[in-house]
């Protein structure tokens, strides 16, 4: 099979990924009867995205969430308005039947919608440094929506392609601390929230973002869905 959508940025850079990952492909070298096709191409269908590539985005033409797949409890900066999923340095983020049970969690609406239509563009699976829960949550939430969802491109026999892509934030959240990324996802960063406000449903990046000075910096803004 190949990838249905070369948009931005091409779905190749799960194939770089240095984190749980990476032992599909030495598991494949091992017992490659263990490996199914549809795990390896949810694998390939993962892309890192920079700061800057995702600051590109964010111009209120696609619907986008964020997921922080972060321990709320050690975690030292989120994404204000992500869909907030308390993951621990433990096995359940390598379980898919853990992974599962997150459907029902706030926002999940938004993430595993019944009606595929109401699927989002996009949607980018951030943790602190990028490397081990984001990763993983981003293969499960792939291999889901090929296991869940038709192709958006039922003609073609051999090419499997879906409305969403699944990226993972490049250097995860602290990435965005370095010099040159965007004053506006650097402003978009906020210190974790209480217990009550840790589950949020997350909120679509789907509106213009606004000019706040002479050098249009922009901040991300929450945005009304677009409509079917």
């Amino acid at each position: 099979m190949e990838a249905a959508h070369d948009a931005w940025p091409a779905p190749s850079g799960a194939q770089k990924n240095l984190g749980p990952l990476s032992k599909l492909g030495e598991l494949i070298k091992v017992d490659p009867e263990r490996v199914s096709v549809i795990n390896i191409y949810a694998y390939q269908q993962i892309s890192f995205i920079t700061p800057a590539d995702l600051w590109n985005a964010l111009d209120g033409k696609e619907q986008i969430f964020f997921v922080d797949c972060q321990d709320n409890k050690i975690a030292k900066w989120m994404f204000n308005g992500a869909i907030k999923w308390d993951i621990n340095d433990n096995d359940d983020y390598k379980n898919e039947e853990f992974f599962l049970r997150r459907k029902g969690y706030p926002g999940g609406d938004n993430l595993f919608p019944t009606d595929p239509r109401r699927l989002p563009d996009a949607v980018i699976f951030n943790c602190e440094v990028g490397v081990n829960r984001s990763p993983m949550m981003a293969f499960w939430y792939m291999r889901y929506l090929l296991k869940t969802y038709p192709s958006v491109v039922p003609d073609s026999q051999n090419v499997r392609g879906l409305k969403t892509r699944v990226y993972i934030l490049q250097g995860g959240i602290a990435g965005l601390e370095k010099p040159g990324t965007p004053k506006g996802l650097q402003s978009s960063l906020c210190k974790p929230c209480t217990e009550s406000q840790a589950g949020g449903s997350g909120r679509s990046f789907a509106s213009p973002p606004q000019p706040t000075n002479q050098n249009n910096t922009r901040h991300v803004t929450s945005g009304v869905n677009r409509p079917n």
